[in-house]
């Protein structure tokens, strides 16, 4: 999210050694009756989830948080960022806390379990990272992601899976717990945007078959669009017209990229989690069959994300840069200073874009 020379890193225990280095390629070790033996063994759990966070962090981190409660476990989520504006309506009781509060460095003080959703990446835990490696807690993983860095966590992992809420909602059918309508809303909000709304390749019967479960638990699907996709701001759109209005067609027509950079942010008044699905817009273009996108943080970092509509894989191509994801989506940090030694007569911010796209034109050949 390169091969760091574990031997099956995915089904050794943790509890022995532990290593901060990258597995190279996940297996499915989603072994439901062994997570099930993890949390029963735990008193005090803290969940956390990946910085710029999607439906599928959250709404898994909220359906996790009401299964270890149903357990009789004391629990509490914990996340390294504040909720963008555009998810806040997941969590109107404010029962997401930030690391930086009393409470939530408290009770890692006295948790025993920590466990992961939705990453396996160092680049996207943000200051949770540094918890992470210095917390003496045990440590698991609840994923779906084709690629990973080793957290010296047990992992519970299934790429197959259209979403971690998929996984989060396994588990609470093994567990017994009845499936109310709120912990189906946070479920399908998982499912449904994870999968582009049921337009990606990783959409199968069984999706369909899930989705239509949920929906039977009380979950309204015109509602949850309208949360999501609805309620956009000025700031928002205009953003969205900076990237749209750059964008620019390269390697035959086939690659679509634009860019924005952190003046924009100023310029519009927009935040960085209103770039949200900028990428699936650029992806729609007729002939384009990969969508790059470029967005400078205000610290300078530069995060890209990738979109694939064929056979390029861009996890692969992330991969290269220490980035990763799935096979038709995927993303990359580049932390300020960049670890690149960029040309002198080149303008840093220029030379990144043709450093990636060098990359995708070489993995279309």
């Amino acid at each position: 999210m390169a091969d760091d020379g574990l031997n099956d890193p995915c089904q050794s225990s943790v509890s022995d050694r532990v290593h901060f280095g990258r597995i190279s390629a996940v297996v499915n070790t989603f072994d439901v009756d062994r997570l099930a033996q993890v949390l029963a063994g735990a008193s005090r759990v803290a969940l956390t989830t990946h910085q710029r966070p999607d439906c599928d962090a959250l709404g898994s981190q909220l359906a996790m948080l009401r299964i270890l409660r149903y357990l009789g476990k004391e629990v509490l989520a914990i996340n390294a960022f504040h909720i963008p504006r555009h998810l806040q309506f997941l969590d109107p009781c404010g029962e997401l806390l930030e690391l930086s509060q009393a409470a939530a460095q408290e009770f890692l003080a006295r948790a025993d379990l920590l466990a992961i959703v939705d990453t396996s990446a160092w680049a996207q835990l943000g200051a949770m990272g540094e918890v992470i490696r210095q917390g003496e807690f045990r440590k698991i993983i609840i994923d779906h992601h084709i690629t990973a860095d080793d957290l010296g966590a047990e992992r519970f992992c299934d790429p197959t899976a259209e979403a971690t809420g998929r996984l989060v909602y396994r588990l609470a059918q093994h567990m017994g717990m009845p499936i109310d309508r709120e912990m189906a809303w946070y479920i399908f909000l998982a499912l449904a945007t994870d999968t582009g709304w049921f337009r990606f390749t990783s959409v199968t019967a069984s999706t369909y078959q899930l989705a239509a479960e949920l929906v039977a638990y009380g979950v309204t699907p015109a509602e949850v669009y309208r949360q999501l996709y609805e309620t956009e701001s000025l700031a928002r759109i205009r953003l969205i017209g900076q990237a749209l209005g750059r964008a620019q067609l390269d390697g035959n027509g086939r690659v679509i990229y634009s860019w924005l950079d952190r003046e924009d942010f100023e310029h519009t008044g927009a935040l960085p989690s209103d770039t949200e699905d900028i990428i699936n817009l650029l992806l729609a273009v007729e002939g384009v069959e990969v969508a790059v996108l470029f967005i400078e943080q205000p610290s300078k970092a530069v995060k890209v994300s990738l979109r694939s509509r064929n056979k390029l894989n861009c996890a692969a191509v992330a991969s290269l840069f220490g980035g990763g994801g799935h096979h038709n989506a995927a993303g990359i940090l580049f932390s300020y200073p960049w670890a690149l030694a960029v040309p002198p007569d080149m303008e840093p911010r220029r030379w990144l874009r043709s450093l990636v796209l060098d990359a995708v034109r070489q993995a279309m050949e």
